[in-house]
């Protein structure tokens, strides 16, 4: 899958380049751990670290392929009634690949199955090493992609942990997604208002919400902090 973008060259290259400095890192940490070692007062008081040694390439969770092939594959017996989905944030540097990585996960799975499995997924929540370009790129595999669901917990991120202390608001949404559309239950709402489109009417600009009953009202007076981009 990642060979079949060129879009994705630069993840394959990264690998390629890991291995080849593997043997060079590998010998620089044995030097290192030698003078470590050899320097008796520095491993007495704990003036300085103990070298971290490198990881070969192949057993690197975030190199490509590794958790695929170790925690996915294994499973493609299996029969599977859909899928959660709570990742991202590692990709943030690179959103705008993921708003074609996402979507290829996503089909990649749905072909090792061969069936569309719903997939329901959980937007990142805002956080100071989270810039909002992710989000937006899980926002467009929503709207590209079928029979997916985005449970969003903007209102539950903490700007100094990029691990929600709430966990049950996480599994809640994501659940209403799954009862929604697998379970038959058609009297709930399974998603907050998603932006949908704008038009300028005078002075004023009206916007348009989906997943919307009976508009949308402000909490403690007219809304202050907001960015109209143009």
């Amino acid at each position: 899958m990642l060979e079949s973008d060129k879009d994705f060259a630069s993840i394959l290259n990264r690998y390629d380049s890991s291995l080849k400095k593997y043997l060079g890192n590998l010998k620089e940490y044995e030097q290192e751990l030698r003078e470590w070692k050899s320097d008796s007062a520095k491993l007495q008081d704990g003036t300085q670290r103990k070298p971290v040694k490198p990881l070969f390439p192949e057993k690197n969770s975030k190199s490509p392929m590794v958790l695929y092939n170790a925690m996915i594959h294994p499973l493609i017996s299996f029969t599977l009634k859909g899928v959660i989905w709570y990742q991202g944030g590692s990709n943030a540097g690179r959103a705008y690949q993921y708003r074609k990585l996402f979507p290829a996960l996503i089909k990649s799975w749905r072909n090792d199955w061969k069936e569309n499995l719903p997939f329901y997924f959980v937007q990142i929540a805002p956080h100071r090493q989270q810039n909002p370009e992710i989000r937006e790129a899980q926002l467009f595999t929503f709207k590209a992609i079928s029979n997916t669901g985005m449970a969003v917990i903007t209102d539950w991120g903490d700007s100094v942990g990029i691990h929600l202390r709430n966990k049950e608001v996480v599994g809640e949404r994501l659940a209403l997604w799954a009862l929604a559309k697998n379970y038959g239950k058609r009297d709930i709402a399974y998603s907050g208002p998603l932006y949908q489109s704008m038009k300028i009417e005078g002075s004023k600009i009206i916007l348009h919400f989906d997943f919307i009953d009976g508009g949308l009202k402000t909490k403690g007076g007219d809304l202050k902090e907001f960015t109209i981009a143009v």
